[in-house]
């Protein structure tokens, strides 16, 4: 066995056995070298298997550097945190809506509403579908990018690996070649890397090299590097064709979230905007017409007051009036008249009979006095009813308003957003 480095002066060829890990040991050389145009091909095979570390680094930076895997993440990281607060306030705006008490057109709109909601609600899970396939699609890039490392470094390896053996052949050819012409092609062959190789190029090296790949040691080892130089060109396809999809999808999901932000912001807010401000007619409407009916009732309490007020003052006056008529009678059992008594006597209805009966009813008075005082009473609850109603109305209006507000600011930041990302 002949040791490499006793004929090769090359530091750079040091560098690269170091790097590759290889026992720079030349196998005995068999290989058929014996023209120039075979050292040259040697040769060009030398500078090819130099050169794929380059020219995968190169390819590597090519692709991730377009990776809008990187972008896109952010994207739609901030995707989800924009469905997730319309959701919330989509249910936000529906738990408002089930609360408004409308009637007639009122109604009609506030229905209309709802089904504007429910409708932006499923176009938001349909974008959420979108937003889950461009996730995917990331997470899938990601395992292909990982695998793209290992497939350079697994490429790169091989190279090192074949590189210094059929280098020290070149080496042993400079001193060793009978012919002048062989030693001379030998010694002028280049250090020069090769910037662009591919699987293609490398193959047809190795073609040229016919005559010099029957030696086994140098077949297997060469073989090596040109089997993982194209399982990484076949990966950087693969690679390619799948951050093209995620590209895809990401701006497909960008677009659906800037869609469903505007069909929040205008369509259902027009709707919503509709409802609240017919239940606010409504509610109008109902508070004076709660007003006027209090009014009558609070009429019909001081009526009925003043009707009992009346009455007591004719209870007042027919006491005066009896006693009165027993003078009367006085006067006529005095002067011995029996038959003027005994005909006067039911003309004059005696009060406090008339009282004795009137303890053995009900005592209307009385009756008619609570009557007002409930009519008052119910009055009061009624106003109270309205207001605390009237309350309960001005908060849904607001938590819609707000809602109907931040729609419309999503709708404009995302459209910023989307437009910044997809240039």
């Amino acid at each position: 066995m002949v040791r490499v480095w006793s004929s090769c002066n090359s530091p750079l060829l040091l560098v690269f056995v170091l790097v590759g890990g290889v026992a720079a040991e030349t196998p005995h050389v068999t290989a058929k070298i014996s023209t120039r145009e075979e050292v040259d091909n040697v040769c060009d095979l030398v500078r090819t298997l130099q050169g794929i570390s380059i020219s995968v680094g190169i390819d590597l930076r090519s692709v991730t550097s377009g990776d809008c895997a990187w972008s896109h993440e952010r994207t739609i990281s901030r995707a989800k945190e924009t469905t997730n607060t319309i959701t919330r306030h989509l249910k936000r705006v529906d738990g408002a809506l089930g609360h408004l008490s409308a009637r007639g057109e009122a109604l009609a709109r506030v229905a209309k509403a709802k089904a504007s909601v429910e409708a932006a609600r499923a176009a938001v899970s349909a974008l959420e579908d979108r937003i889950q396939n461009a996730t995917r699609g990331v997470v899938a890039v990601q395992n292909l990018r990982a695998e793209l490392l290992n497939k350079s470094r697994k490429a790169t390896d091989d190279a090192f690996q074949a590189h210094p053996t059929v280098r020290a052949h070149i080496d042993h050819m400079k001193h060793n070649a009978s012919q002048q012409e062989v030693r001379e092609a030998a010694e002028k062959c280049s250090q020069w890397s090769k910037y662009d190789v591919t699987a293609k190029s490398l193959n047809e090296t190795v073609r040229k090299a016919k005559s010099y790949m029957e030696n086994a040691a140098v077949r297997d080892l060469v073989h090596r590097a040109v089997t993982s130089m194209t399982d990484f060109a076949d990966l950087v396809k693969h690679f390619k064709n799948k951050m093209s999809l995620l590209c895809d999808a990401a701006e497909n999901a960008t677009a659906g979230l800037s869609e469903a932000a505007a069909l929040v912001a205008d369509k259902h807010e027009t709707d919503i905007k509709e409802a609240v401000q017919s239940v606010e007619l409504e509610l109008r409407a109902l508070m004076e017409e709660m007003k006027r009916d209090e009014e009558v009732m609070m009429e019909v309490g001081r009526e009925v007051k003043e009707e009992v007020k009346k009455i007591e003052d004719s209870e007042s006056e027919g006491v005066s009036i009896s006693g009165n008529a027993d003078k009367a009678e006085e006067e006529v059992v005095g002067e011995g008249d029996v038959e003027a008594r005994t005909k006067a006597q039911p003309s004059v209805v005696s009060p406090r009979a008339e009282a004795q009966k009137a303890s053995a009813t009900p005592n209307t008075f009385e009756t008619e006095t609570d009557v007002g005082n409930e009519v008052i009473s119910d009055a009061r609850k009624a106003q109270h009813t309205m207001r605390r109603t009237a309350l309960i109305a001005v908060a849904v209006v607001v938590v819609v308003m707000s809602f109907v507000g931040l729609a419309a600011i999503l709708h404009r930041q995302l459209a910023t957003k989307s437009s910044n990302v997809l240039v």
